[in-house]
């Protein structure tokens, strides 16, 4: 009966005008969706971060297409990928090692991942994107995926948490790791910044640095001020690396940066008993101290490199007035003339940074601070305590 069926379909398709052999061979060379995964990591990763490259890469060959790489491009439709995203979303059971030194591993509980699940959404809409440009689609099944929502982790560091992760930075022997941490603290750069960066783009005498295009996360040239305590560590790392090396923190692999601090980091958090920090919430912690002594969040969002303005909710945690890396020319309470930051003054709200970001824009110090940086240290080292314990015992 089944054969017969299609028989009667098949001569019915033919009185139609339709050609069924030549359908199967069009069905058999249409793209399929292992075709557009390869042509999008061939065409467009080239064009990303090496990091990034590899996050995409890795999605492609361990969640998209174990699911759908032999289906035709042309089926994949919005359940499918909706499928696809809650399945990311409900997260896995994942290895870990049982012990640092040992081999054995053993599966941990399931985790929710809706961050990764709403980051391969977007890398698909990107993808069946390119692929309408290709003509391989009309449509785009991932054009609006449901996002999930994101439990962002923050953690704002206390004064006296502060104190004590620079207590073990001074204690511990790998100076070299313990600089790019300082340097993360004392400037919110992330830890990416601070372990390529190079001597050529720190300006001493203007007190800036330049952080480059291929380093900062916003793809763009990344300008900000430092404090004397950042000089300070920039001409010590002049001192101990070899003359001729480009590197402010130079790897073991010869003209390489330090790759990776994860170990080292883990140790300084079980040592200063801080085993929820991640290197990264130095910059919550720095914009929060920021936001406590009336910053604007015009210039908070300059100092740390962030494209759109934040809500200031989102960094005051803090009850304190104390500016990680200011003098005392910052204004301490509101005034007509300065405003509060997000809703003070037009003027203060408007200001922009002087053209190579001296300290004036934001203490109100001269824009030409002198070459020893002499305006940066604080009279009185009772009101800072977080810069004077972290270079403590460097020229000792």
């Amino acid at each position: 009966m089944a054969a017969r069926k299609q028989a009667k379909d098949l001569r019915r398709e033919i009185d139609e005008g339709i050609d069924p052999l030549n359908q199967r061979e069009n069905a058999r060379e249409a793209p399929r969706v292992s075709d557009i995964t390869k042509r999008y990591l061939e065409e467009h990763t080239p064009h990303l971060t090496a990091r990034n490259a590899a996050d995409q890469h890795s999605i492609m060959g361990k969640l998209v297409e174990p699911d759908w790489g032999s289906r035709l491009v042309t089926e994949i439709t919005k359940a499918n990928v909706e499928k696809l995203l809650t399945k990311i979303a409900a997260g896995r059971a994942r290895p870990s090692k049982a012990k640092p030194n040992n081999r054995a591993h053993k599966l941990q509980g399931v985790k929710p991942t809706p961050v990764r699940a709403n980051w391969v959404g977007e890398v698909l809409r990107k993808m069946f994107t390119l692929a309408i440009g290709w003509g391989w689609r009309e449509d785009n099944p991932a054009s609006a995926f449901r996002r999930r929502i994101e439990n962002e982790r923050e953690w704002f560091l206390t004064l006296e948490e502060i104190g004590r992760l620079a207590k073990v930075l001074d204690a511990t022997n790998d100076q070299r790791a313990a600089g790019i941490i300082r340097l993360c603290m004392l400037t919110s750069a992330r830890s990416g910044e601070v372990r390529q960066a190079r001597f050529e783009q720190f300006n001493l005498d203007l007190g800036s640095w330049s952080k480059p295009t291929p380093t900062t996360k916003q793809r763009k040239i990344h300008r900000i001020p430092i404090s004397g305590d950042v000089a300070a560590i920039v001409r010590q790392r002049g001192i101990l690396v070899p003359k001729g090396n480009p590197w402010l923190f130079p790897g073991d692999t010869p003209d390489q940066p330090v790759k990776e601090i994860r170990r080292f980091w883990v140790a300084i958090q079980k040592e200063a008993q801080l085993p929820e920090v991640r290197i990264h919430d130095q910059r919550h912690t720095f914009a929060s101290l920021l936001v406590s002594g009336r910053a604007s969040l015009k210039m908070i969002g300059k100092l740390l490199g962030h494209t759109q303005i934040h809500d200031p909710r989102t960094y005051k945690r803090q009850a304190t007035r104390y500016i990680l890396g200011f003098e005392k020319g910052f204004p301490q309470e509101p005034t007509p003339e300065t405003g509060d930051g997000s809703c003070g003054a037009k003027e203060e709200r408007d200001a922009e940074p002087p053209p190579d970001f001296g300290h004036g824009a934001i203490s109100g110090l001269s824009t030409n601070p002198s070459p020893d940086f002499a305006q940066s240290h604080p009279p009185n080292p009772e009101t800072n305590l977080v810069r004077e314990p972290l270079i403590r015992g460097l020229y000792t």
